[in-house]
């Protein structure tokens, strides 16, 4: 399941520790602004690596790094009591 308003989005993660969100044409109701920032975060603790990033309504959300590559990343998230994987890929322009 992915929201509508994050199919077409587009990621900038900037070096220090802001993630740029161009939301394009299908946008979030409760804020509709073309451009939102949120902070992100990598850090390997004794469980792997944890990745803090944003969730379904570009809420602060925890997940676990699973396998990644130059072009996708794959993480987990504890979302309503149940884990959740996502793979978030790179769009060529």
């Amino acid at each position: 399941y992915v929201s509508n308003w994050i199919k077409d989005d587009r990621y900038t993660f900037n070096s220090d520790g802001t993630v740029t969100i161009e939301q394009n044409a299908d946008r979030i109701q409760n804020d509709t602004s073309a451009i939102l920032t949120r902070n992100y975060a990598v850090a390997a603790d004794e469980d792997g690596v944890g990745f803090k990033f944003i969730g379904h309504l570009y809420q602060d959300l925890n997940y676990r790094l699973i396998t990644f590559s130059d072009t996708l990343i794959r993480v987990s998230a504890t979302w309503n009591g149940k884990t959740v994987n996502s793979e978030y890929k790179v769009v060529p322009d």
